[in-house]
């Protein structure tokens, strides 16, 4: 009796080890650091996918209040990053706190998504922005 309770415990730790395990793994690709090139490369892998960009912001547009989904946003922007490998569209919903980011470097976390299009033209890549850290001044 005490052999069985021994192994179906043993059992369980393990199932949860190799959980917890399986987590970690996990969240650590949720943010990986991708160059813009390899992204739009790749998009089909990419699209819907958590990614870090590390880059330059050019062409902030701080955007006019308006109603998304979930109720009124403010302090919205739209900007290009440039790493180096490409450039992409980074949009920021929940507020763009630094007026003077163009010029700046910052790690982008965003969520890649790839706009339908017709087959003559190339896809629109669009980065929503769920993490903005600045990392010079």
């Amino acid at each position: 009796m005490k052999r069985v309770v021994r192994k179906t415990l043993l059992a369980r730790v393990i199932k949860v080890s190799e959980l917890v395990l399986l987590l970690c793994v996990t969240a650590a690709f949720a943010g990986e650091l991708v160059p813009i090139a390899a992204a739009l490369s790749n998009l089909e892998f990419y699209q819907l996918h958590e990614i870090t960009i590390i880059g330059t912001i050019s062409d902030l547009q701080p955007l006019q209040p308006y109603i998304g989904r979930l109720g009124p946003v403010t302090g919205a922007c739209i900007f290009n990053i440039d790493d180096g490998t490409g450039t992409m569209e980074v949009h920021v919903s929940t507020g763009c706190p630094w007026p003077d980011l163009n010029g700046a470097k910052v790690e982008v976390q965003a969520v890649l998504h790839v706009l339908p299009s017709d087959e003559k033209s190339r896809p629109r890549v669009i980065a929503n922005a769920t993490i903005l850290r600045r990392l010079n001044k």
